[in-house]
């Protein structure tokens, strides 16, 4: 809602906070990246109990595949590098994907 009242605008929006779904704290427990904001490399761990071939992908803004990976995971964490240094500057989506479920994180690449 907005108006006038003797000459000052007024504004008023509403917003709610809400708890993150159990989807999304799954994700951020399983998927981490850092350093976000990254500059140069990647650090992408990968925590969960499934095994099988895991498929990690990574999508600019616009949704141009920027990187990807295969590797067979045994059921323990797994620790990947990737280079990021001739990326350019942006908002980057990493899927990672195992056994029909999938998790997302963004990070920042900034130079």
């Amino acid at each position: 809602r907005g108006g006038l009242s003797e000459g000052r605008a007024l504004c008023e929006q509403e917003f709610r906070i809400s708890e993150p779904s159990e989807e999304e704290v799954q994700s951020i427990e399983q998927l981490k990246v850092f350093p976000n904001p990254a500059k140069d490399q990647l650090a992408i761990v990968f925590d969960s109990d499934l095994a099988g071939l895991l498929s990690m992908n990574i999508f600019n803004n616009n949704g141009q595949l920027f990187h990807r990976q295969e590797v067979q995971t045994d059921g323990k964490a797994l620790n990947l590098s990737v280079d990021c240094s001739d990326w350019p500057e942006g908002i980057y989506m990493i899927q990672a994907a195992i056994d029909g479920q999938s998790w997302h994180q963004k990070v920042t690449v900034s130079k």
